[in-house]
This record gives C-alpha cells, structure tokens and sequence, in this order.
C-alpha cells in the first residue's frame, strides 16, 4: 500500500473529533512504522497548493473511493454546503492507495456513523502487519 498525508501544519482545527490523535509527529512515526513492513507514504503540504489544486484532489482522491465503499466524507471534510472546504488543511486527508487507485480515505465516517480517524486507522493497520515484516 502506498499512502498520500494531506495536510497544512498549523491550519490544523485540533478541536474536531475528526482530528482526534492527529499530531504530524506521531503520525509520521506511524507511516514510518509501516514502511518498516513494505508500505510507502509521502506527505503533501497543502499550504504549497492552490485551493484548485486541493479541491481536485479532494475530488479525484477522496470523495471517489468513499463512494465506493460507502462512507461519508462531504461533513467530515466540510458541510453539507461547502463540500471538502476544509481538506487536507482544517482536516488532514489520509488517502490510501493500491495499484495505484485511490481505494479509501480517513478520516471518514462508516455506515454507522461511526468516525475512523487516521490515528485510529494507521494503529490498526500496525497491529494487523505486526509479524509480517519485509526483510
């Protein structure tokens, strides 16, 4: 899997339940934690995009495998009105890859309108690898 971390340092609304454990340090550590295993990542700032920029990636990246697998993210990364407004920058964007699609998306919110966090997402993806090690 390959990973793609949007986000603005010090944009980030620490108050949001969907930001919950989100520190770039810690985070980082987790992505590094996995590469260890065979995974890759790479971090976007998004303060180095044009809000174009950031909306077609919110579009092309995000809102595509959400509909796939049915999560919601129109409220997570924004409002009912304004859609993806607060992508990557209000709210950092994990978005995960195989095969080069984008396959999914976190934070997102689940069909029981549960909200799965990055944090949440990477520890247990950690615990899910544990053992199985690319040497």
């Amino acid at each position: 899997m390959h990973f793609k971390l949007y986000y603005r340092a010090g944009k980030i609304l620490a108050e949001m339940p969907q930001n919950a454990g989100f520190e770039p340090g810690p985070i980082q550590n987790l992505l590094q934690r996995l590469e260890a295993r065979g995974h890759s990542f790479e971090i976007i700032g998004c303060g180095d995009l044009t809000d174009e920029q950031v909306m077609s990636r919110y579009i092309e990246e995000a809102v595509v495998p959400s509909v796939y697998k049915k999560f919601r993210i129109r409220q997570v990364f924004g409002s009912r009105r304004h859609s993806g407004w607060l992508f990557g920058s209000g709210v950092p964007a994990l978005i995960v890859y195989e095969g080069g699609k984008s396959i999914d998306v976190y934070p997102h919110e689940d069909l029981s309108g549960r909200t799965v966090t990055i944090e949440e997402f990477l520890e247990s993806l950690l615990r899910l690898s544990y053992g199985k090690r690319r040497d």
